[in-house]
C-alpha cells in the first residue's frame, strides 16, 4: 500500500481505547458548528472559528481558522506526562511554519507546540520554566502536501521528548517540567497570537495525559489506518 493511499479511520471504534484518554475529535466524523463537543469521558466544548467540515475532516484555510478550548491543559497531568497525536493532511503553506497545536500557560514560557514547519519537519516542542524551548524534529514529510500523515508527540518531564510521523520515532531535547497557568487558551490550527496558521485537513486529534511508548503510537497508528 502506498503512501499516497492512507485514511484514517476512528479509533473510538476499536477496543481496548488507549488508557489516559483527554481529549478525542474525530472530525472526519463531526459537523462542525460554532462550537464542537469531544468524544471522550470529559465531553469538552470547543469554539470553532473559520474551520469547516470537509470530506478529509476539518479543514483550516491557512488565514485564520482555528479549534479552541479556554481552559483545556491550563492544569498539567500530575504525572508531567502527555501525549498528542492526529491524522494531517496539508495541502497548502508550504515553505511556512504551520501550527496544529499549540498552548502558553504562562507569560513567554511554559508551552507546548507541535507543528509542521517551514523545512517541512513536524516538530514538537516544550518549554518548561524560562530554559527555552526542548525540540524534537522528524525527517521532512515527503510529499509536503495532499497525503495523509500520522503524528504524534510525547511529553515527559525529564526525559527527550519524541516525534512520530507514521512509525518513524525520532528522538530529541530532554523536557524540562511545564509549568499550569491560563496565558492562552489551547488551539488548534493556529498558533496562539493569530498566526502560523494550518493549511489542510486535520481528520482525525487526541490527547493522553501519559507518555505512550513507541509500540502504543504503532497500536494507534495500525488501528487508525485503512487503505485502498
Amino acid at each position: 500500500m502506498s503512501v499516497a493511499t492512507r485514511y484514517s479511520k476512528s479509533l473510538w471504534s476499536y477496543n481496548p481505547i488507549p488508557r489516559g484518554c483527554i481529549l478525542y475529535l474525530p472530525f472526519f466524523a463531526m459537523r462542525l458548528g460554532a462550537t464542537i463537543k469531544s468524544i471522550d469521558p470529559d465531553g469538552r466544548t470547543l469554539t470553532v472559528t473559520g474551520a469547516t467540515s470537509g470530506i478529509d475532516g476539518a479543514f483550516f484555510d491557512g488565514t485564520n481558522d482555528s479549534i479552541s478550548h479556554p481552559t483545556f491543559l491550563d492544569v498539567i497531568p500530575a504525572s508531567d506526562e502527555l501525549t498528542f497525536w492526529a491524522w494531517i493532511k496539508p495541502t497548502g503553506g508550504t515553505g511556512t511554519a504551520r501550527t496544529i497545536i499549540n498552548k502558553r500557560n504562562i507569560g513567554t514560557e511554559d508551552r507546548i507546540s507541535f507543528e509542521v514547519r517551514a523545512d517541512e519537519k513536524v516538530r514538537f516542542a516544550t518549554e518548561g520554566g524560562d530554559a527555552g524551548f526542548k525540540n524534537v524534529d522528524s525527517a521532512a514529510l515527503n510529499p509536503s502536501t495532499g497525503t495523509f500523515f500520522y503524528i504524534a508527540g510525547v511529553y515527559k518531564a525529564g526525559v527527550a521528548n519524541r516525534v512520530y510521523v507514521n512509525t518513524a520515532e525520532v528522538s530529541g531535547d530532554t523536557a524540562d517540567t511545564v509549568l499550569d497557568g491560563t496565558a492562552e487558551d489551547f488551539t488548534i490550527g493556529e498558533h496562539g497570537t493569530g498566526s502560523q496558521d494550518y493549511t489542510g485537513y486535520i481528520r482525525e486529534l487526541g490527547v493522553l495525559d501519559r507518555a505512550i511508548t513507541k509500540a502504543e503510537s504503532d497500536y494507534i497508528y495500525y488501528k487508525t489506518l485503512s487503505g485502498r
